[in-house]
C-alpha cells in the first residue's frame, strides 16, 4: 500500500515536461521548422519561473524591510523632536516661575 500511496502523490512527468514532448514530435514530424534551443526551451521552464519569482519577490521583501527601517527611524526621530520640545516647555515654566519669584 506505501507504493501505491508513494505513486499516487509522485508529481509525474508535469507540465514543462509534456510541453517538451509536444514539441519535440512536433519538431521530429516537421510540423515546425524552429530552432533546437527553442524546442527544448520548456526545459527551462521550472528554472526560469524560479528566476522570475526571486528577481521579482527578493527586491520587493528588500523594499518592504528598508520601508519598515525608514518608518521606524521617522518615528524615533518624531519621538526626539517632541522630547526636545516638551523639555523646552519644562524649562520655560521653570525659567517663568524663577522670573515671577524675583519680580
Amino acid at each position: 500500500m506505501s507504493n501505491e500511496r508513494r505513486a499516487a502523490t509522485n508529481g509525474g512527468i508535469g507540465f514543462f515536461g509534456l510541453l517538451t514532448i509536444l514539441f519535440i514530435a512536433l519538431k521530429l514530424t516537421n510540423y515546425i521548422t524552429w530552432p533546437w534551443w527553442l524546442v527544448l526551451a520548456p526545459l527551462w521552464g521550472p528554472l526560469g519561473l524560479l528566476v522570475f519569482l526571486l528577481l521579482t519577490f527578493v527586491p520587493a521583501w528588500h523594499l518592504g524591510e528598508s520601508l519598515r527601517d525608514w518608518i521606524a527611524h521617522r518615528r524615533a526621530a518624531r519621538k526626539r523632536v517632541n522630547n526636545f520640545h516638551q523639555a523646552a516647555d519644562a524649562w520655560k515654566r521653570v525659567d517663568d516661575r524663577r522670573k515671577e519669584k524675583l519680580d
